[in-house]
């Protein structure tokens, strides 16, 4: 979209802000009983936009079980596989979203070694994305997936430490400011 910054090589732009505006106004249509107008936004969103929009999917999916329509849903369903690395239930299942992202403990072990980092986001897109010419890590249940949007959406959203700040928070001993080696007094 013109004026939206492009992503850094190799990352993939989840446009959160712009969504947001698009489920709100398919909620709206969904409120009023307008279900085909809301299918029609999300619809759109997907095919202008599909790879940034997996809450657009989710939705979409959403609209469509709550309707009955199997085959709607089963379609949405496969498309929303194929790009993201996720396990969603079949429709007579959907309601039932599976393990969070607290269940993964090596997933949660690898975000926590990389948070505040600068290739904190490039870890939870390895985790959201499919990549058809990388092996992939196991899919993960839709409440993990959920799970790692949210934490995508609040890393994107946080800057990461400055070098000299990280460094200070990784050391395991605190240094005195009277200490030669500080970095933080003036040198004579």
């Amino acid at each position: 979209e013109p004026g939206a910054p492009a992503p850094e090589p190799g990352r993939r732009l989840i446009n959160s802000d712009d969504l947001f505006d698009i489920r709100q106004q398919a909620e709206f249509f969904v409120s009023l009983g307008q279900t085909d107008q809301a299918v029609r936004i999300l619809e759109n969103r997907i095919s202008e936009s599909g790879e940034s929009s997996p809450l657009a999917y989710l939705d979409l999916m959403k609209i469509f079980h709550s309707l009955g329509l199997k085959a709607d849903f089963r379609q949405v369903r496969e498309d929303f596989n194929q790009l993201f690395n996720v396990r969603v239930p079949e429709f007579a299942g959907f309601d039932h979203e599976g393990r969070s992202l607290d269940e993964y403990p090596a997933i949660l072990a690898t975000l926590v070694s990389v948070w505040g980092k600068p290739e904190v986001l490039a870890n939870i897109e390895a985790l959201l994305f499919r990549d058809q010419w990388n092996p992939q890590p196991d899919p993960v249940d839709l409440a993990a997936f959920r799970d790692l949007l949210l934490l995508h959406a609040v890393a994107h959203a946080t800057p990461s430490l400055p070098d000299t700040l990280q460094e200070a928070t990784e050391r395991s001993i605190p240094r005195s400011p009277f200490s030669p080696a500080s970095k933080f007094l003036p040198q004579a």
